[in-house]
């Protein structure tokens, strides 16, 4: 098949990476942890404690305040935000393809992504992986399926966790070593899935913290490494991202916002929505010492 393959021929794809986080359990129901703090919560100052009607009542109106007017977040906030990017921006590519890494997440929440994922991607682009290796692997394919034109990608979007150096893809969890993403696997990717026709430059938006942030809190790190090796242009944060908007209700309630429990009857509840996140990723203001703002390394 690939001695058909010419440079008139070409279909570009995009992907959107998302990792796990196996050990982010944190808003597991459709209140923050934020709302269980208020149990705790100090009463205004010269009210008094003798008064629990009070109480009760100034808890409830803070809680209620709050749970249309805080921002959620949780375990399937990659994969939300994954779907979100295939809504927004698979638009670049011939082709629309959608990687999840699959550990820690319950059967129903699987389904759920696919599910999502699926009004988007191109049909069977849709691969979960549990393993870095076989994330190259995909990304290396030098065609799509029952296709002779060449495969280039446009433009990659990724969501995990991160460290100065490395993408981590399953942080704290039972395949940590399996899912980190580093300079050798940098090394492992095919530059030439990379390299465009016309002078053209692919993208690589990398929505994880610090991928841009070196070990000395200063620009550098995995994404100057990734853009030299790739010639694609890495865009990247130095400081620490947040999720907290993946499930930002804008001021509405839950369901009003179309979020939804996913509940197996095992304890495993968490918020989601069938379009994916509601609001993007943002940049938090961690380390301080580390630079500001998105930067493109090229």
């Amino acid at each position: 098949m690939t001695d058909k393959i010419t440079e008139k021929c070409v279909k570009y794809d995009y992907i959107t990476v998302a990792g796990t986080s196996e050990y982010f359990n944190l808003w597991r129901q459709t209140k923050s942890i934020a709302q269980d703090v208020l149990e705790g919560m100090p009463l205004p100052a010269g009210t008094q404690m003798a008064d629990p009607k009070f109480a009760r009542e100034y808890r409830q109106e803070q809680r209620r305040l709050m749970r249309t007017t805080y921002d959620f977040g949780n375990k399937m906030m990659f994969l939300a935000q994954g779907v979100r990017a295939l809504r927004e921006y698979g638009a670049v590519g011939n082709f629309r393809t959608f990687i999840y890494f699959t550990t820690g997440y319950t059967k129903l929440q699987r389904q759920a992504v696919e599910k999502a994922a699926a009004k988007y991607a191109s049909p069977d682009r849709i691969f979960p992986i549990s393993t870095v290796g076989e994330l190259i692997t995909l990304i290396n394919d030098a065609t799509f399926p029952d296709e002779t034109c060449e495969r280039k990608i446009k433009r990659i979007d990724i969501f995990c966790h991160g460290l100065p150096e490395m993408l981590e893809f399953g942080y704290d969890g039972r395949l940590e070593d399996d899912q980190r993403f580093e300079d050798e696997q940098v090394s492992k990717l095919d530059p030439a899935r990379f390299e465009l026709p016309h002078k053209l430059k692919a993208d690589i938006y990398s929505w994880a913290c610090q991928t841009g942030n070196d070990d000395k809190n200063n620009w550098g790190g995995l994404a100057p490494a990734l853009a030299k090796h790739t010639q694609a242009r890495v865009h990247a944060y130095a400081r620490r991202t947040l999720y907290s908007k993946s499930f930002h209700t804008g001021g509405k309630s839950e369901s009003e916002a179309g979020l939804i429990r996913l509940d197996d009857g095992k304890e495993h509840i968490v918020i989601w929505h069938p379009d994916g996140a509601l609001g993007g990723v943002t940049e938090g203001n961690t380390p301080g010492s580390a630079p500001s703002g998105r930067k493109v390394f090229e």
